[in-house]
């Protein structure tokens, strides 16, 4: 635990970035950008890994914090490298309910001059489900913005159905178990 805080404070982490295959064409190369954590021994853990101790210490809004200005700053590169990107960020309910989240996204992607390069926000699905309203709220504002929203984790349960039904998400990222449990078969 003690290793996983002092990582997220020191900000021992990186991208990875991952291919985010379109069934529709898109016009740019799309990517899901999510953090890994440096660990003592300089192996790198994923998410699964680290996200249970980060949420035990408190430490989520500070890691989605970090990985929102990675990620814009990632959609700057690759905009000056004449490659732009559309790069889907993960957040947490958690720090989009604080007051002024939704602000600071847009300040952040003003200041980066980033107008027409916006980043896909990703919620769980399972947060949304838990606090509707919020996900909605913080949904229809993104929108409003041009920030389009991914709810990922969905399955096949009657709260997936629920927010998915309810909510305005441009996109949908099926969790693994349910793509998994699909039938081959035609």
């Amino acid at each position: 635990q003690e290793a996983v805080s002092t990582a997220i404070l020191t900000e021992r982490l990186q991208l990875l970035f991952e291919p985010v295959v379109s069934l529709i064409p898109a016009p740019s190369a799309r990517y899901e950008v999510s953090p890994r954590l440096t660990a003592p021994d300089g192996g790198l853990l994923s998410p699964v890994a680290f996200m249970p101790i980060a949420q035990r210490c408190g430490l989520v809004e500070r890691l989605d914090a970090w990985l929102l200005a990675k990620g814009l700053d990632a959609i700057v590169a690759c905009r000056d490298a004449g490659q732009p990107a559309q790069l889907f960020v993960h957040q947490s309910l958690a720090s989009a309910g604080r007051d002024h989240w939704v602000d600071r996204i847009r300040d952040e992607i003003n200041r980066r001059d980033l107008f027409r390069l916006r980043p896909v926000i990703q919620f769980q699905v399972q947060e949304a489900a838990a606090d509707p309203g919020l996900a909605a709220d913080r949904i229809a504002r993104l929108a409003r913005l041009g920030i389009p929203v991914c709810l990922n984790g969905v399955d096949a349960d009657d709260a997936s159905e629920r927010v998915l039904a309810s909510e305005p998400a441009a996109f949908a990222r099926l969790a693994r178990t349910l793509v998994q449990s699909l039938d081959a078969e035609p």
